[in-house]
């Protein structure tokens, strides 16, 4: 059976637990032979537990010191600490008892540590060796008349079990707690990645559709122009009607033609050599007049406020095409008015969007942006790429998109959260 590795990120932090507790151990292992040389009336080797103390100290002081300066943490550095930790606790116990001492549960910490920290053959050699000082401890120890099972020793020796028991559960309940926490974000972060990873590889097919469907229009729009224009001329003295709505049908195909254009020429480019600086309330009335000229049917009602002097920013065509593909689904939803509000500071712009529409089904609302080719509207009147193109720009710059039914039933209102860090001009 293959078990899976331990990231570096967790190993490190189970270290750095297992160095905090023996810290602790050690000023908790300070104060307790303090206590004993006030209260305890019988002989204790304070000299030999003391001077495996100071040793422990050092060796944690050490183990700290080494730590900082190391970026990647091998698993036989590990291995070195907690089987330092085992020899340690063994010869404290075999100064104090044995396994007769209350605190010999504690052999399971290193055993715990070990199975979130190493590999298998580590494990086992941790686990195993714990078993051979524990049995050894069984045989070969110096007698503590602190813990004799008879009488007032009987008592405290039961009560240093249910204090010892309750110090390593406790232990290794947090711990563990702890470190099933860090895996479980870990797991998320993976999740989260791979998430991204597979909306990029669906951008990658979209743009790759994009860019073969732009260089296959070129030649029939061309050659519909160039036949637009020789109609509009034949026709322009014989039928004037005719000829207008020729010159209609070549204003439309030019269009056609800047959007493949933009398109084409936008890929690839970077904010800071996509656009040119302007003033975010510049920036918002600009948008607005461009989108005015491709809908004239729908009015804009429109309110911008913010700080004043506004924020100056690089005006990103993505996220301008990001903003013309919201004003444009609200038109269709519309198709009478639209109300755009906008609020900036000088980190962050707010645009609301609001339309007369009929609204989106509560379980549509929550996937709308979130998948390409999801659509609301009916056969041949959308693809379902506006606002998933739409989502995918903001989060690229940190921003967020929301949809929202009206309180009153009448229409969507649509919220953009773009955050300026990115596009702001630092003047």
């Amino acid at each position: 059976m293959k078990y899976p590795e331990r990231s570096q990120e967790l190993t490190s932090l189970c270290l750095h637990y297992v160095l905090f507790l023996r810290s602790i151990a050690f000023w908790g292992h300070i104060m307790i032979l303090w206590l004993l040389t006030h209260f305890l009336d019988q002989p204790f080797p304070y000299f030999s537990v003391g001077s495996v103390v100071v040793l422990l100290g050092f060796f944690t002081l050490a183990s700290w010191l080494w730590m900082r300066n190391k970026k990647s943490i091998s698993d036989h550095f590990v291995f070195i600490q907690l089987m330092a930790d085992i020899f340690t606790l063994s010869l404290l116990l075999y100064l104090t008892g044995g396994s007769s001492n209350p605190f010999v549960s504690l052999f399971m910490l290193p055993v715990t540590f070990a199975s979130a920290m190493l590999r298998v053959r580590y494990i086992w050699i941790t686990a195993i060796t714990a078993m051979i000082c524990y049995t050894l401890l069984m045989f070969f120890y110096q007698p503590m008349p602190l813990w004799q099972h008879h009488g007032q020793g009987f008592t405290l020796h039961v009560w240093g079990m249910w204090g010892g028991f309750l110090l390593s559960a406790g232990l290794v309940a947090y711990f563990v707690a702890r470190i099933g926490s860090t895996i479980k974000a870990r797991d998320r972060a993976l999740a989260e990645a791979r998430e991204k990873a597979l909306e990029s590889e669906k951008l990658v097919a979209l743009g790759t559709l994009a860019a073969g469907t732009a260089h296959e229009l070129g030649t029939p729009l061309a050659t519909i122009a160039i036949l637009a224009r020789e109609l509009e001329k034949s026709t322009q003295e014989k039928n004037p009607a005719i000829s207008k709505k020729l010159t209609l049908l070549r204003s439309q195909v030019d269009r056609c033609k800047t959007i493949l254009s933009k398109m084409t020429s936008s890929t690839g480019q970077s904010p800071a050599d996509s656009g040119a600086g302007i003033t975010v309330d510049r920036y918002l009335e600009k948008t607005l007049q461009e989108w005015s000229k491709i809908r004239p049917e729908v009015s804009a009602e429109s309110h911008f406020s913010g700080t004043d002097p506004a924020p100056r920013i690089i005006a990103d065509r993505t996220v301008t095409q990001a903003i013309l593909n919201v004003l444009d689904n609200a038109a269709d939803a519309s198709r009478d008015s639209i109300k755009v509000e906008g609020k900036w500071d000088n980190n962050c712009l707010v645009l609301f969007v609001h339309d007369q529409g009929e609204g989106i089904s509560d379980e549509l609302i929550e996937r709308v942006g979130e998948e390409p080719f999801l659509t609301t509207k009916p056969p041949g009147k959308g693809l379902g790429l506006g606002l998933y193109l739409t989502r995918t720009t903001l989060i690229r710059l940190g921003g967020e998109i929301h949809f929202e039914n009206r309180d009153n039933g009448k229409g969507l209102t649509v919220q953009i959260k773009l955050p300026l860090a990115q596009l702001k001009i630092d003047e």
